[in-house]
């Protein structure tokens, strides 16, 4: 029977798997906790508390590759002013959990097997004015993903599987008429993705998807955070969809310190307006929500070859063994809970060095514009920096302080009246201590 052995910081060894527990505790600063966008709400800040337990199990052996990662957060705001209405205690997030397990099987092996799984509950702050009901919208999501590995050719690598979806969105209760579940969200399709070392040092890539949608309600109320503004009635429509991606790449180094990966192709996503219209029968609804002509609407498809491009570019260099530097580009589109889809220019810079074998500093700066299409259709920019150092004081504690910055603006159609809720800044800031077994 295999035993456990360890020392502080150096994990738990249970025969070939390494378990590694932790702990993380910080006192943090948010200085606009709501999102608000002081002209519809005001903005309020507050310190809070955070617990981040975590738990990660890796296993390596010729034949069989595992990793499980576990993690909780707690997040306790506390409210310095009780009077001031802001009762900032209902953004108090203790569901939030998330879990990753990875699989592969028969890694040696002309054919092998693989899965993947990937659950997460995460909160966003809504501007609901009510002080009696928590304020924050909860979605809760599983990803899973298995099939075969087949490894004809020693470089020639193909993954042939399947992938399912679960989603659940909840608002908070004053902003339903309804159940507080606003929607649920099932997808669905297989997945082929090849990689061959065709070239010295090189890997070309092909990968591509079909995903079909289903979504539970095809008509929703027209709440927050993201669908505000005057025009859309009481309910929005959102239908089922069926989208389809393909993309070809290399992936290779240009010297000892310098990498590259390109991958380019193409994406469309068709939406069934007949699952709106079918749904509309029995509730409430003007001719008006229902009408389909003119400009968009929940029967916009994206099939225009240039919004359908998909881009992936990264390049990576590292100067020395303890430094690396990525930048990055990504273009592509996902379905939305509140429109159709969104399609997204993503652009992004990340650093991470150590310092002395102590001393970690980590970095990140992005900006993200979004091109919403369906019944909501609006652009908007997403910035967001930021930065972490922690440094390490034995092999099991670590302390750490992290900042990030985050802005939401209107981009391009002269948003910023109709659309202020959506519109924010926020800044948040954390002090704390880190503990690995």
């Amino acid at each position: 029977m295999a035993s456990a052995r360890a020392a502080p910081g150096d994990h738990l060894h249970l025969g070939d798997a390494v378990v590694a527990p932790s702990l993380g505790v910080s006192a943090a600063y948010d200085d606009n906790v709501y999102l608000a966008d002081g002209v519809d709400a005001p903005i309020v800040g507050a310190p809070g508390l955070l617990v981040e337990p975590r738990f990660r199990v890796t296993l390596a052996k010729s034949t069989l590759q595992l990793s499980w990662e576990l993690g909780y957060r707690l997040s306790k705001l506390l409210d310095l002013a009780p009077n001031d209405g802001a009762r900032v205690g209902r953004l108090d997030r203790f569901n939030e959990v998330d879990s990753s397990v990875d699989i592969a099987a028969f890694t040696a092996s002309p054919v092998g097997f693989r899965v993947s799984d990937a659950f997460a509950i995460k909160n966003q702050p809504t501007e609901v004015e009510d002080g009696a009901t928590p304020a924050n919208l909860v979605t809760t999501s599983n990803a899973a993903s298995g099939g075969l590995t087949l490894r004809p050719r020693s470089a020639l690598t193909l993954d042939l599987l399947g992938q399912i979806g679960l989603d659940n969105y909840r608002v908070p209760d004053v902003q339903t008429a309804s159940a507080p579940t606003y929607n649920n969200r099932a997808s669905f399709g297989p997945q082929l993705d090849l990689q061959w070392s065709a070239l010295p040092k090189s890997n070309l890539i092909l990968d591509s998807s079909v995903t079909w949608y289903r979504w539970q309600n095809h008509l929703v109320q027209a709440v927050g955070p993201e669908v505000e503004g005057p025009d859309y009635g009481d309910y929005v429509g959102k239908p089922d969809a069926l989208a389809w991606r393909a993309r070809v790449g290399i992936e290779t180094p240009l010297s000892t310190k310098i990498g590259v990966k390109v991958e380019a192709g193409l994406g469309q996503a068709y939406y069934d307006e007949r699952t709106v219209l079918h749904d509309s029968a029995g509730l409430d609804v003007s001719a008006d929500e229902l009408d389909l002509a003119g400009g968009e609407s929940f029967g916009q498809d994206l099939t225009d070859p240039g919004a359908g491009l998909l881009v992936d570019v990264q390049g990576a260099w590292a100067p020395v063994q303890s430094q690396s530097l990525v930048l990055g580009y990504r273009k592509d589109f996902e379905d939305a809970v509140f429109t159709n889809y969104i399609a997204y220019n993503y652009g992004y810079l990340r650093y991470r060095g150590t310092f002395w074998d102590r001393l970690d500093l980590s970095l990140e700066v992005g900006a993200r514009l979004e091109s919403l299409h369906g019944e909501v259709h609006r652009d908007d920019v997403i910035g967001r920096a930021r930065g972490e150092v922690a440094y390490v004081i034995t092999a099991a504690t670590a302390v750490r302080l992290a900042g990030q910055w985050s802005q939401r603006a209107c981009a391009v159609r002269g948003c910023e009246g109709v659309y202020a809720p959506t519109q924010y800044t926020d800044l948040e800031a954390e002090i704390g201590v880190a503990v690995t077994y």
